[in-house]
């Protein structure tokens, strides 16, 4: 990771500080002090983390960190009068101040491959976050209880060190003490959090347990009276507990990078989880798309600084819109970079940018941000998934189907659509019997999906198939076509695109 601020790059690959490509010399321990305290993103940094974090299970003086500061703040041309990098908090710690911004520079594509595919296949601790159960009178509130799941989730993802069960799989059970054991055989679950909440006016109690699924015992459980604008930091507080209680010692840093940048308004945020709901499906109905859509405006005009909220607004805009021209496609882009201005570390944002990229055909830009998008949450399923065939389109088989396989393991009662990912996986690899028989699985009936299934039915030679699966594609969407399914499709090897539509065609794909 190289992290950049003022004049100053800090590489963590080579442990490495330069000041306008001039390399700095740092001793080994300001080398770490400096990496902490830039890669906690302008958050306080305590004392008592700090010495956790450079003497663990050491005895020091503070005179020791002080030593450490100075020296950091030498090595910036900073001091303790001037502190313009680093800023001294009297009695609490330090924080910096410069704007960071961070970026994933591999060497090579074989490293990224390399890389990507380890960590996708990395085993650890299996958690499962149960939807929050409504206990209020509200039954519209059922949004916020499962908004709340989805946070939890969300934050735990960001650790390396757990595997998390994606939503989708996670929604298919109500109570952790009643399905213990289809939490373990379904889901390799080692572990459950379930929870209730009840809202009456402005005043919020929320309820929490961790389960040990070996056991059925409570690990840890807790309960939070609070009010309506505390909601963001009690959230925070469950995932550094639950996490402190699953993985043990987990570098406090980990911890801070968990605690994602969340909306200061809690309309936004509101209007957000609303818009979110309306957005699950893959292929998206107009309806759907419009109510979503407007959702998502509403938590950009209470919230102007929520960037999931910029980046989603985008990717209903263009299902709402239908029509994909170069112009919305850039339009699309130059949206989605000002949510990445907001927040660099969304993953979605990230993924939603690849996409756009991936569109307009500029597919080093669309693997730059897509390896972003998996890096920043190894555990999000539905991003990973949806990654995946892209990375098929820009020759990365193994990385794609090491994406799509990792997706379906956190993920094992996943949406149909992963199926159609999966399948497309499999026809860039050219194995056209086995992608035929993921789209298959697709419960999702819809034009797209049935386009592609009849160009796989071509290419495996079952030419009376694809002409009925075609004529179904057009029965689903009147609109279908080789064109509206393969415009923006771009490849490395354009002998793939070719292919592919000239599958269609022979399946009898309007043109």
């Amino acid at each position: 990771m190289i992290y950049r601020f003022d004049d100053f790059e800090l590489d963590t690959g080579n442990f490495e500080l330069t000041r306008n490509g001039e390399e700095l010399a740092l001793e080994p321990k300001v080398y770490d002090l400096l990496s902490y305290l830039v890669s906690s993103q302008k958050k306080l940094v305590t004392k008592e983390e700090l010495f956790e974090y450079l003497w663990p299970g050491q005895i020091v003086t503070e005179a020791s960190l002080s030593n450490q500061i100075k020296e950091a703040r030498k090595a910036l041309g900073d001091s303790g009068k001037r502190q313009a990098f680093i800023k001294t908090v009297h009695g609490r710690g330090f924080q910096f101040l410069s704007r960071v911004s961070r970026e994933i520079v591999p060497d090579s594509r074989e490293e990224i491959a390399t890389a990507t595919i380890k960590l996708l296949r990395n085993a650890c601790p299996t958690i499962v976050v149960l939807p929050f159960q409504n206990l209020s009178s509200d039954p519209e509130q059922t949004f916020f209880c499962e908004g709340m799941s989805e946070d939890i989730i969300t934050e735990l993802s960001r650790f390396h060190d757990l595997r998390v069960v994606a939503r989708y799989s996670a929604f298919q059970f109500d109570s952790a003490t009643e399905n213990i054991e289809e939490l373990v055989d379904k889901l390799n679950a080692d572990y459950a959090i379930e929870g209730s909440v009840r809202k009456l006016g402005n005043t919020v109690r929320i309820n929490v347990l961790l389960i040990d699924l070996s056991s059925g015992a409570h690990a840890w459980g807790d309960k939070f009276d609070l009010g309506i604008n505390e909601i963001f930091a009690v959230q925070d507080q469950i995932v550094e507990t639950a996490v402190s209680t699953i993985a043990g010692q987990v570098r406090k840093i980990e911890t801070e990078h968990a605690i994602a940048r969340k909306a200061s308004n809690y309309s936004a945020y509101e209007h957000l989880l609303r818009g979110l709901h309306h957005h699950k499906a893959f292929w998206p109905n107009k309806d759907d798309s419009r109510l979503a859509h407007d959702e998502f405006c509403q938590a950009v005009d209470h919230d102007p600084n929520l960037a999931r909220a910029h980046a989603w607004k985008v990717c209903s805009l263009s299902s709402v819109r239908g029509e994909y021209t170069r112009g919305n496609l850039e339009e699309y882009v130059e949206l989605t970079l000002k949510a990445l201005e907001l927040d660099d570390t969304e993953d979605e944002v990230q993924r939603i940018l690849a996409t756009g990229y991936h569109a307009l055909g500029d597919l080093d830009l669309s693997e730059h941000h897509g390896l972003l998008a998996v890096h920043l949450n190894p555990n999000n399923a539905d991003v990973i998934a949806r990654s995946a065939y892209r990375f098929a389109c820009l020759g990365h088989i193994d990385q794609a189907e090491a994406m799509i396989e990792r997706a379906i393991s956190i993920n094992p009662l996943h949406p149909g659509w992963y199926w159609l990912n999966r399948g497309m996986v499999a026809y860039c690899a050219g194995d056209y019997e086995t992608a035929i028989e993921y789209i298959s699985k697709n419960p999702e009936r819809n034009g797209f999906n049935q386009a592609w299934l009849a160009a796989c039915q071509i290419a495996d030679n079952r030419v009376d198939n694809a002409r009925e699966t075609a004529r179904k594609a057009v029965e689903f969407d009147a609109n279908a076509s080789v064109t509206a399914y393969t415009s923006w499709d771009n490849f490395r090897d354009s002998d793939v695109l070719t292919h592919l539509q000239s599958h269609m065609r022979m399946a009898e794909l309007p043109e």
